[in-house]
């Protein structure tokens, strides 16, 4: 609307980093700002909040944790808790989040007391899935963003069954565990707990390069923000993403895109969207 303001379109926390992964928090932060969330908070451990806070413009940065620790930690668990998941209205958790013991520790104790709807992805998921953690534990809305490998470990089978049956196993697992899975690839799945799927047709491959998919966890994080259900949430974020690769191929060639591209081509993107919406409501 055009009274709108940044709290219309809600706050996404972002919970991811460690060392060397430091970008992937905050590519999924710039991912929710430009997919329109009105207020990013990009909360990463300590040691490397020097570096995210130097990127962060028009987003948030905390650390979070012990001085120094480059890992998400109990501290940083009691800050998330205390002070920015109570103001949040979604949140994104695992871009980089890295493998360390103590994070895993740490994310199990945060995701069993999650308040918001939240978007669950990379390493995090590669965590729970070692840890096999019963996504059922959880209080709040989840929506679960593996790649054929994460799903492999998340299931339990290789990464060829999974992909001989993308759409079956999305589904099964999404009712199992009672939670909106996106099962990313070309063609991407998204699966809810009730039953209702999608299948994305869009084939990209300016997305087939490393830090999209936590671009894209960013993207779902704003749609929840704004008030979409999980399974509406991940139809348009992946259905944005999608059309972001596609408009950064055409302009830019197949090859070389990098995920800030597609970053920048994410307001572009939902605008044609959006207005392919209006003009067939007419």
């Amino acid at each position: 609307p055009a009274v709108a303001h940044k709290g219309t379109f809600g706050t996404v926390v972002v919970i991811a980093g460690a060392v060397g992964t430091a970008g992937a928090a905050v590519l999924a932060g710039r991912g929710a700002a430009r997919a329109g969330a009105g207020l990013v908070r990009v909360c990463v451990p300590d040691g490397v909040f020097p570096a995210v806070g130097a990127l962060c413009l028009e987003l948030m940065a905390h650390p979070l944790g012990e001085s120094g620790t480059s890992w998400l930690d109990a501290a940083g668990v009691a800050a998330l808790r205390q002070i920015h998941l109570p103001v949040a209205d979604a949140a994104v958790i695992g871009p980089g989040l890295g493998r360390a013991p103590a994070t895993q520790a740490a994310l199990l104790e945060l995701l069993t007391s999650l308040t918001v709807p939240t978007v669950v992805d990379a390493d995090a998921l590669n965590l729970a899935a070692a840890a096999r953690f019963d996504w059922r534990s959880c209080p709040a809305p989840l929506v679960l963003t593996p790649h054929p490998a994460e799903m492999a470990r998340l299931a339990g089978l290789s990464t060829a069954e999974v992909q001989a049956d993308r759409a079956g196993l999305a589904a099964r697992f999404a009712a199992d565990h009672r939670v909106t899975l996106v099962l990313k690839g070309a063609e991407t799945v998204v699966a809810a707990p009730d039953g209702r799927l999608h299948v994305d047709r869009h084939q990209t491959v300016a997305l087939a390069t490393g830090g999209t998919g936590d671009v894209l966890s960013g993207v779902c994080g704003a749609m929840l923000a704004a008030g979409l259900d999980g399974f509406d949430a991940a139809v348009a974020a992946v259905t944005i993403h999608a059309e972001a690769g596609c408009l950064v191929e055409a302009e830019r060639g197949r090859a070389g895109a990098v995920a800030g591209d597609v970053v920048e081509m994410l307001p572009t993107a939902q605008e044609r969207l959006r207005r392919a919406l209006e003009r067939r409501a007419r």
